[in-house]
């Protein structure tokens, strides 16, 4: 009850007990007609149904005691309960609204908090530091991490996140158990500029653990000098002149004229191509310094570009670039769009779309109107003769042959119509240009030349003809892979049989892994081209840079036959790696259905030489 002539009070009440409500009387009238409005509506109930009940009033206890607040409707005071107040909802208490209510007192919630990092670090890296030493511009190299479990529990690498310019081809995706290890191999490409020391980051996320970093280092030297490191580029844009009004280019007294390239380590090198090509007058004698000069024209026309690459057979340059500064006019013009595909035929020389397609009526008709046979596909910078090579099709080749036409013209990787044809297995094809003079030691942008790619990718009998035409079998590219190592790894047993014949070296090692060609057929070749090296006098003892023999990368590669050749070619059975590993780490360590047959072979060899057989025993894992 009220008193007179005090402010009316008005008790809201809901399905709970509810706290009073004290208005003023400027808003009493208008709260009042709301509050009859919802009072009606909370009355309206199915049989059977109370207001309240017993156990919605403990849950409204409950709820208190927990420090939550209920949720109301219409911000004044609660009007439902967020528990159902019997087993069947009424007109206003649906399933959905309840659950909505539900979901209100939910978000109230604290969250329960995150489980604290544990403290110390969970793995050491061997080594602490990944140094991959020196390393050639441009040419990926990869190591080894090994990630020793230091706690006593399982360890759960999450993620490797590597940093820019480094690789990985995953982790270990089982926890490692409490003293075991597991290895990662990591690849960092350096760019193209010499002499600098490269410092990148592989973040390793642990369950449970903050995450940790190894560093990976690299050094870059600089055995050939290239200056300056900029070029400046010449304004190339026609001006209109202040006299006469005629049109001329603007005056280029601070362009920069030449490139200078110095052998530091005062050995001779030949320069094999630029990209793009504006060297006038390419040397073609080998020297410890080259002064180029630069096509300004050339650049101009084929797209001022912000970068030139020249390629050289050096062996530890085998690219280096500059960088090209152009004019402040040249840098304020927006860059024309690229034009649409369907545009293409329109800027594509008709000669060029008829070597592409196929085409040698059209062939014969532009050449007939005097067409250049020596332009340069827009898009890989071959000529006709590089389309028709690469396709394989004699009649067009030889048409082109006959004429005018650059018979070792190199596209934008340096790969002359020879490569071409050798790597794609058209013999006929290389008959053809070897018989009108086609240079067959010819090197492209990464040092390959026409038998070096014919023994990975083409056919014995491309090898066989580039060998009798005198192909230097022991060529070797930026990687230190020879045609012996391609024809081992991806070719076939011909090829490794015909290059063995002509006298290639046997044992020589790559640039990336030091793998030599024994080790290539053992991990990736055929086995027939495996015994061949063997037969010729391969080392079996020879080592890659992981400590690895051919012996246990035949292991790690799941080949029992391989494995057999090895063995009875008395190869150490006993070796170990550099991380301590044998044969039987290796075998153990794969996941797919040869692990099992390798090992089964591995420890029987273990039981002849128990039961007395010459074979020395395999000591345990």
């Amino acid at each position: 009850m009220t008193n007179p002539g005090s402010p009316p009070e008005v008790l809201l009440r809901g399905t709970r007990e509810a706290p009073l409500v004290q208005m003023n009387t400027t808003h009493s009238r208008f709260a009042v007609l709301m509050i009859t409005a919802l009072m009606i509506a909370g009355c309206k109930q199915q049989p059977g149904q109370s207001s309240s009940s017993t156990e919605d009033q403990a849950a409204t206890a409950k709820d208190a005691d927990a420090g939550i607040k209920p949720t109301t409707d219409s911000g004044l005071s609660p009007t439902r309960s967020t528990r159902a107040t019997s087993d069947r909802p009424s007109a206003r208490q649906t399933p959905e609204s309840t659950d909505r209510a539900t979901r209100n007192v939910e978000i109230g919630r604290a969250k329960p908090a995150a489980s604290p990092l544990k403290t110390g670090t969970a793995i050491k890296f061997e080594p602490e530091i990944l140094s991959l030493g020196e390393m050639l511009a441009g040419v990926p190299k990869t190591g080894t991490v090994t990630l020793v479990n230091i706690t006593d529990e399982p360890v759960l690498i999450t993620q490797a996140k590597p940093g820019c310019g480094c690789t990985t081809l995953g982790w270990p995706k089982d926890p490692i158990p409490p003293g075991e290890s597991a290895d990662i191999d990591i690849t960092l490409k350096p760019g193209v500029k010499l002499g600098v020391s490269l410092n990148k980051k592989v973040t390793f996320m642990i369950d449970g653990y903050a995450p940790q970093v190894l560093s990976v280092t690299g050094d870059v030297a600089q055995y050939v000098m290239i200056e300056p490191d900029v070029l400046n580029a010449p304004d190339m844009t026609p001006t209109v002149s202040d006299v006469g009004g005629t049109s001329q280019v603007a005056d280029g007294a601070d362009e920069t004229t030449e490139i200078r390239l110095t052998a530091t380590d005062d050995m001779p090198f030949k320069i094999l191509s630029a990209t793009p090509p504006i060297i006038l007058d390419m040397p073609g004698e080998a020297s410890t310094e080259h002064v180029l000069e630069i096509d300004w024209p050339t650049w101009n026309e084929t797209g001022k570009s912000v970068k030139v690459a020249i390629a050289t057979d050096h062996p530890k340059a085998p690219t280096l670039s500059t960088l090209i500064k152009r004019s402040a006019r040249d840098r304020r013009r927006p860059i024309p769009p690229t034009p649409k595909l369907d545009n293409r035929a329109n800027r594509m020389p008709n000669l060029l779309m008829a070597a592409r397609t196929g085409n040698i009526d059209q062939l014969r008709l532009e050449i007939a109107n005097g067409a250049d046979l020596n332009v340069l596909d827009p898009e890989s910078g071959r000529t006709a003769l590089h389309h028709a090579a690469r396709k394989g099709d004699y009649e067009m080749a030889q048409l082109l042959v006959e004429k005018d036409i650059r018979l070792d013209a190199g596209d934008r990787s340096g790969k002359t119509a020879l490569t071409l044809a050798a790597e794609n297995g058209h013999k006929q094809l290389v008959a053809m240009l070897i018989e009108s003079g086609a240079d067959v030691n010819t090197r492209d942008m990464i040092g390959g030349s026409p038998v070096l790619w014919a023994a990975g990718l083409g056919s014995f009998d491309t090898v066989s003809q580039l060998l009798e035409a005198g192909a230097d079998v022991n060529i070797v590219d930026v990687n230190g892979m020879t045609p012996l190592h391609w024809a081992a790894s991806v070719g076939g047993p011909d090829s490794v049989n015909a290059i063995i014949k002509a006298g290639a070296k046997i044992d020589n090692t790559d640039n990336i892994s030091g793998d030599t060609p024994l080790m290539r057929a053992a991990r990736s070749g055929k086995l027939a081209s495996m015994v061949l090296l063997v037969d010729a006098g391969a080392d079996l003892s020879k080592t890659d840079v992981n400590g690895q023999n051919a012996f246990l990368v035949a292991a790690a590669s799941g080949d029992v036959d391989k494995i057999k050749v090895l063995v009875d070619a008395g190869s150490d059975i006993q070796s170990k790696d550099t991380r301590g590993w044998n044969a039987m780490d290796h075998a153990s360590n794969r996941t797919d259905a040869n692990r099992q047959a390798v090992m089964d072979y591995l420890n029987t060899l273990a039981i002849s030489s128990e039961n007395g057989d010459d074979t020395p025993d395999r000591p345990a894992p």
